[in-house]
């Protein structure tokens, strides 16, 4: 337990860092000053900081795929994986500010593509789409969605996420069921 309680603290020390201070400021030495711990102990979890910041959003990750199966739509998953962005937004901000942009459009997509592949399949779930439409429509939801947020995170984070996503969900209402009955049509 207290090796969860020390990684889980390193953690919350290096996103509350991160939400005062650019990535490229915030050092080792830092986070275990404020942590009260030694040098060994952060490498005994962490190579360095951006092996810090993949583990986080790995965990993300993990926690993004184990919610999707407990709600029907895809706007709860979605909302659910960018909650690392709505609970730190300057954290965030200043990541997506950084050299390390990429781990976090990685995220993002990967999440996307997690989402979007599941909720397609559990709505074409009585259908028999072909395999190679199931990718397509997913690769397009993916990459549309991973380009909203990171325009949303260009733009300052200043619309409601929760609202917008809301609302592209009641606009393709069906839509996908749709593409999915086409697919199978062209099958035959």
């Amino acid at each position: 337990m207290a090796n969860q309680y020390t990684r889980k603290a390193i953690q919350d020390e290096f996103l509350d860092q991160l939400s005062h201070k650019p990535l490229n400021k915030i050092t080792v030495s830092s986070i275990v000053q404020n942590c009260r711990i030694n040098r060994n102990t952060f490498y005994y979890y962490y190579q360095d900081i951006y092996d810090l910041l993949r583990d986080i959003l790995n965990s993300e990750l993990k926690k993004t795929v184990d919610y999707c199966s407990d709600s029907p739509a895809w706007e709860d998953w979605f909302l659910y994986a960018i909650q690392v962005i709505l609970q730190n937004p300057e954290a965030i901000g200043n990541l997506y500010h950084s050299s390390q942009q990429n781990l976090l459009h990685d995220y993002l997509f990967e999440s996307t593509g997690i989402i979007m592949r599941q909720y397609i399949l559990s709505v074409g779930q009585e259908l028999k789409p072909q395999p190679a439409d199931v990718e397509l429509l997913t690769l397009f939801y993916q990459c549309a969605l991973t380009e909203l947020v990171e325009q949303w995170l260009e733009n300052g984070m200043t619309d409601d996420a929760e609202k917008v996503i809301r609302h592209i969900g009641q606009l393709m209402n069906g839509t996908i069921r749709e593409a999915l009955i086409r697919s199978e049509n062209l099958r035959g």
